[in-house]
């Protein structure tokens, strides 16, 4: 098998993973977070974070990452303007962040 296989491989499992369950009060209940995104839309998501777009990279991440128990996306990128105009932001932030906090660590990478 080579490197690429490999690699291909372990992203595969990291997909295969069940989506995390974030209880989101302010919007109802209980929402997903998936396992994880295309590196374009991590960059994506990144370029806005340190740039002058912080809120736009906050939406995004919700964007990308919320979905319903069935994976079905809770927002979608046509959304974003309305998103950070009319969503509250201590919400967005906070949400953005538990998000953030889900995401795999470099250790828990290394175990599979």
């Amino acid at each position: 098998m080579s490197i690429l296989d490999k690699a291909k491989s372990h992203y595969q499992s990291v997909l295969a993973a069940d989506p995390k369950p974030i209880e989101i009060e302010e919007w109802g209940g209980r929402y997903y977070v998936r396992p994880q995104i295309s590196v374009k839309k991590k960059m994506e998501i990144q370029q806005r974070l340190t740039s002058d777009k912080m809120d736009e990279g906050l939406a995004l991440t919700v964007i990308y990452y919320l979905c319903q128990e069935d994976g079905e996306s809770c927002f979608t990128k046509p959304e974003l303007t309305e998103i950070v105009r009319s969503v509250d932001p201590d919400v967005l932030i906070r949400v953005a962040g538990e998000i953030a906090d889900m995401q795999p660590k470099a250790e828990d990478l290394e175990k599979n």
